[in-house]
């Protein structure tokens, strides 16, 4: 029982994994597509890379 407990617990974190890294792509499109110049909008490329990094941490927290 504990075994199999244990593997169903790692696929529900690995899909969670997969499901986070292809949320963090699509969040990366949009900026990259809205955002094409960020000199524009002031600091548009510092906002981006600080959102990537708060969810890079997040990633890691859950992990």
């Amino acid at each position: 029982m504990v075994v199999m407990t244990a593997t169903v617990a790692g696929q529900v974190i690995v899909v969670v994994v997969l499901v986070v890294l292809v949320l963090v792509v699509v969040v990366e499109l949009i900026l990259m597509v809205t955002v094409v110049d960020g000199r524009e909008f002031g600091c548009g490329n510092d906002r981006g890379r600080m959102m990537v990094v708060v969810v890079m941490t997040e990633i890691v927290v859950i992990v």
